[in-house]
């Protein structure tokens, strides 16, 4: 079985693989994790990995809502009540996965389960182009 192991990048910003993804991590003062992306499998042992250490995942940061960077989002936010953050236009394309399909040319390349994955997913806005989120 593969292992995770925490590294730390610089002050708060760490980092840890699943498979072969890696995830960047910001620690919250509180010890709890902000997350970039949440992979590109599910992977059973996280929480196992996180309850030991007395870590919550409290929110996830999305670079985009693909398949491959978004398979524990539905673990994170069942479990520790993650709040899920991504782009009006991400939000947007979510919720028509065929028109992301055809405009972007992916047929074939995002898994069919894409909907299943993101439909019950509650995901926070932020404002496209924006700098900052809070």
């Amino acid at each position: 079985m593969e292992t995770i192991k925490m590294e730390i990048i610089t002050g708060r910003t760490g980092s840890f693989r699943i498979g072969n993804c890696l995830i960047i991590t910001y620690t919250l003062p509180s010890g709890n994790l902000i997350l970039l992306d949440s992979g590109a499998k599910s992977y059973d042992p996280l929480p196992a990995y996180l309850d030991e250490r007395g870590i919550r995942v409290t929110g996830v940061i999305h670079t985009h809502l693909h398949e491959d960077h978004i398979a524990n989002d539905r673990l994170l936010q069942q479990r520790y009540g993650a709040d899920l953050y991504a782009s009006v236009s991400e939000i947007r394309s979510s919720e028509d996965p065929e028109r992301v399909l055809r405009e972007l040319g992916l047929a074939g390349w995002m898994g069919e389960n894409y909907q299943e994955m993101t439909a019950p997913l509650v995901f926070t806005s932020f404002p496209d182009r924006e700098n900052t989120l809070t």
